[in-house]
């Protein structure tokens, strides 16, 4: 459905019903606008309740469609972003580790098979293959750097592949990232990892857990502003 500002600007939103739901919410996601609202509610209500918040949204929604835009992947281009920097994408007539594929120094990013240039999607499935072997190789051992330093020791860190979030921490003291988190700058890096090692102490966002965060991630409300531009980054 669509809504008209004053200023001829416009936006379209999405509903999403459910029998479960009592209330109605507003939700913007991977740049579109969802309407989460309960399966009697009534369409010309919605209409009018989102109409009466479209000054709201709009600024909101703009923000998050530029970002997206900004960060968004392709590899088609020959590059890539890895730690908030360019990183060029390079043909290798050898298999690589995951430490000798990505190179720091040289900002370059070494893929076997020349054929994969040619193909965007055998590009995008080999450079995934390589990224998550990239992310066991630079975020196990970082993550670990962290515990050492804050005191919050999970059983075990694993790195793995997520669409919608960075990492979790589960109840039996695992931590799970997310190997997308190489795409962020080190210092996004480094508040992701705090964030899931304090939900070793607390599994929840209370007002304790945040301060927990602080402790160890003073300028944490910063950083985790500066994560939502990045929303792009995990939808590839």
């Amino acid at each position: 459905m669509q809504v008209q500002l004053a200023d001829n600007a416009e936006f379209s939103y999405r509903i999403e019903r459910s029998p479960r739901r009592r209330t109605v919410s507003i939700q913007i996601d991977a740049g579109e606008v969802v309407v989460r609202a309960p399966t009697s509610a009534d369409t010309l209500w919605i209409d009018g309740w989102v109409q009466s918040k479209a000054e709201w949204i709009y600024p909101r929604l703009r923000r998050q469609q530029a970002d997206l835009e900004r960060h968004q992947i392709d590899p088609s281009t020959g590059q890539i972003k890895l730690f908030g920097n360019a990183f060029r994408l390079v043909p290798s007539a050898v298999r690589r580790t995951a430490s000798e594929a990505v190179d720091l120094h040289q900002r370059v990013i070494h893929l076997s098979g020349r054929e994969s240039f040619s193909d965007p999607v055998k590009l995008e499935q080999r450079l995934k293959a390589v990224l998550k072997e990239a992310g066991k190789t630079f975020l196990e051992p970082y993550t670990q750097q962290i515990a050492e330093r804050t005191g919050l020791r999970p059983a075990t860190v694993h790195v793995r592949s997520y669409r919608r979030k960075w990492g979790q921490c589960s109840s039996r003291k695992e931590i799970t990232l997310n190997w997308r988190i190489l795409h962020l700058p080190t210092t996004l890096q480094e508040y992701v990892i705090v964030h899931e090692l304090c939900h070793l102490k607390q599994m929840n966002h209370s007002a304790v857990f945040w301060d927990l965060v602080a402790q160890h991630c003073p300028d944490y409300v910063q950083r985790r502003e500066q994560l939502k531009q990045y929303g792009a980054c995990l939808m590839w």
